[in-house]
Formats: structure tokens, C-alpha cells, sequence
């Protein structure tokens, strides 16, 4: 069972030495470990990229935060794996948070027909193109729940829908906005975890940062 070679002697002596094939299965086996977790986060669907940032931070360390002494390593793997991604979903609601402001603004700004002012915020030009790229159903519900403050039932109400499936106009018209302010960006927004564009092959780990393995003992 893939949990026993993780959690041997041998398999921990390979992490604090760098071995790349060590690192490798961590990666291979990784998602197993962590899905429920990323289920429980809501973020299934950046399960390969946090996986990769949390071998990342163990190749950076060796491992080095670790005691065999005091758990399994799986059960700590899974530990440092669950804070990264609770790191990463406090990053994306401060991010939705920030850019549902500048919506609010804009939307608010749309209907009064103001020009865009010539000293706007690269980000606030950014929303205000992306509001414009939206379809009229997505800014319709959009501007419902972020701009009216309006709560689910009523907003399904108005449109003679499910309140179920008034969630989830929203949920999608949210996504295309921040896909579409993804799109035009030319800088990036308050960092999100680095994303590979590409997995590492199974069973191999690429050095991070182009460092040479370390053969020393933490």
C-alpha cells in the first residue's frame, strides 16, 4: 500500500536528501492523500497546481518541519498540504472581494453613462472592460446580488427559477468575470499560488527553481 512506503524510515531518509524520485511519488500519490481536503476547500479543480506548490515547499525544506516522532508522514503531509490550500482559498476571497468592489462601482458607474476617468487604477479599467464583455444575463444577475444586495430567493423569484439555480446563474456569471479580468491582465493580481503548466512527469520531480538536488541530512 502506497501510505506504508510513504510513511517508512527509508522513503523519509530520501526527503531530507533530496532525492528527486522521492519527491516524485509524493506528487504521484499526493492527490489521493488530499482530495478530500480540496473537496471539503471547494478547490478540486486546482487539485495538480497544490499539489505541486506543497512538494514544492517540502523540496524547499527537506522536509525539514517533520518529526517522525510525533506522527506518520502521511498524516503531516496531509497537515501542510490542507494549509496551503487554505492559504489559497483566503487568497482567491480577498481577490473576489476586491474585484466585486470595483464591479459594484462599475456597474453603478455603466448606468450613470460616466466616462472613465484618466487616472483609473490598471485594475479598475480592468473590471470595467471585463463588466462590458459580460453577457446581459450575467451582468443582469450580477449586478442583483453584488449591486442591489439582493438575496437568492428574490432573486429567483424575479426571474421565475429555482432559487437553486439562481446560485448558480451567479456562481457562473462570477466565474466569466474573473476569467474574463484573467484575460486582459497584463500584471498579476495579489499572488495566487504559481501555477507549473504542466504536471511533472509521474515519478519524477523537476528541481524547483533550477537548484541542484542537496545531499545533506536535515
Amino acid at each position: 500500500m502506497f501510505k506504508d512506503l510513504l510513511n517508512s524510515k527509508e522513503f523519509y531518509e530520501d526527503l531530507c536528501q533530496g532525492v528527486e524520485t522521492a519527491y516524485g511519488k509524493l506528487l504521484r500519490y499526493g492527490p489521493r492523500l488530499l482530495r478530500s481536503q480540496y473537496l471539503d476547500l471547494g478547490l478540486s479543480h486546482l487539485q495538480d497546481d497544490l499539489v505541486s506548490a506543497t512538494v514544492t515547499k517540502l523540496w524547499d525544506t527537506k522536509c525539514s518541519g517533520f518529526d517522525p516522532s510525533k506522527s506518520l508522514f502521511t498524516t503531516w503531509f496531509v497537515t501542510v498540504g490542507r494549509r496551503v490550500a487554505s492559504n489559497e482559498r483566503r487568497r482567491q476571497e480577498c481577490n473576489r472581494k476586491m474585484l466585486l468592489r470595483m464591479y459594484e462601482q462599475t456597474s453603478i458607474d455603466s448606468n450613470k453613462h460616466l466616462k472613465e476617468k484618466s487616472g483609473e487604477s490598471p485594475l479598475r479599467t480592468l473590471v470595467r472592460r471585463a463588466h462590458h464583455s459580460l453577457s446581459d444575463d450575467d451582468r443582469l444577475v450580477l449586478d442583483m446580488r453584488f449591486v442591489e444586495n439582493l438575496e437568492f430567493d428574490v432573486i429567483s423569484e424575479s426571474l421565475g427559477i429555482k432559487e437553486s439555480a439562481a446560485r448558480m446563474r451567479v456562481s457562473r456569471a462570477l466565474q466569466r468575470l474573473e476569467n474574463a479580468i484573467e484575460g486582459m491582465a497584463d500584471f498579476e493580481l495579489p499572488q495566487r499560488v504559481n501555477r507549473s503548466k504542466r504536471r511533472h512527469p509521474r515519478g519524477t520531480m523537476q528541481t524547483p527553481h533550477n537548484h541542484q538536488p542537496q545531499t545533506d541530512t536535515v
